[in-house]
């Protein structure tokens, strides 16, 4: 009798994670598909600067990349930069 019980509860949470796994899915998709495109000629635009004051040194890029969906197109300016003291 106890055995029924806990086999009715275990089917009412049947589905409860398919939103995780949607999630991870996605996730997934989005890495496969930037990591075969890779970055574009633009990206490997790269500026060096070493400024005197404050002391240290700047590296930096910019590029767009414009995605196309259906009913969608977007495009998305990045400007990478990393400084360090010296």
């Amino acid at each position: 009798m106890v055995s029924g019980a806990l086999a009715l509860r275990s089917l009412g949470r049947r589905g409860a994670s398919s939103t995780g796994c949607l999630v991870s899915l996605l996730i997934l998709v989005a890495v496969l598909y930037y990591g075969v495109n890779g970055l574009p000629d633009q990206a490997q635009n790269v500026r060096i600067v070493r400024r005197a004051s404050p002391r240290e040194i700047a590296i930096e890029a910019q590029y767009s990349e414009t995605i196309h969906l259906p009913l969608f197109t977007h495009t998305f300016t990045f400007h990478p930069k990393a400084t360090q003291p010296l």
